[in-house]
């Protein structure tokens, strides 16, 4: 990607009225530039939304700041909505909390650069040897892992917010 290619895009992102995606660091960068950010979960693009990690973040820290749909019918309902001068989650809490922890004000860049700094100066770390408890525990680790892939298991096991809907049904 060229400059012209990054200042397109960036141009895209500040000038849209929302941004829509399945899941792509296009989402978070929208919601820098806040843009209401919106997305639809349906099961045949849980794996790559729901089902990953990070995702969950996107979600739930500062209250999330994805405006999720489970149908077409109501992802197309909350654009129209938004179309008409409806609201739409505030990115605020989510860009404060997860992207700029450390302030709105203070820049990303030297942050990064003293911790990177910090841990240069700080040299290797010297290996240890591998405590006999931690050999004990890999097969109960190995059975958490494989019933993570157990369909009914993987969905609460991956999803705290669907771990709770079906604890409290």
């Amino acid at each position: 990607m060229n400059d012209d290619g990054r200042a397109d895009y960036f141009d895209s992102l500040y000038h849209a009225a929302a941004v829509v995606g399945l899941n792509t660091s296009a989402l978070v960068e929208a919601a820098i530039v806040d843009r209401p950010v919106f997305t639809i979960l349906e099961p045949k693009f849980r794996d790559n939304q729901e089902g990953t990690f990070h995702f969950q973040h996107l979600m739930t820290v500062g209250d999330g700041f994805l405006n999720t749909a489970r149908t077409l019918a109501e992802h197309v309902e909350q654009l129209a909505t938004l179309a008409a001068g409806g609201t739409a989650r505030r990115n605020g809490p989510f860009v404060e909390q997860f992207i700029r922890p450390r302030g709105l004000a203070m820049a990303a860049t030297p942050v990064f650069v003293d911790a990177v700094e910090t841990l240069a100066a700080a040299g290797p770390v010297p290996a240890r040897q591998t405590p006999v408890w931690v050999y004990a525990l890999r097969p109960l680790v190995l059975a958490l892992v494989v019933a993570g892939r157990v369909p009914w298991l993987e969905r609460m096991y991956w999803n705290p917010a669907k771990f709770r809907q079906l604890a409290s049904a």
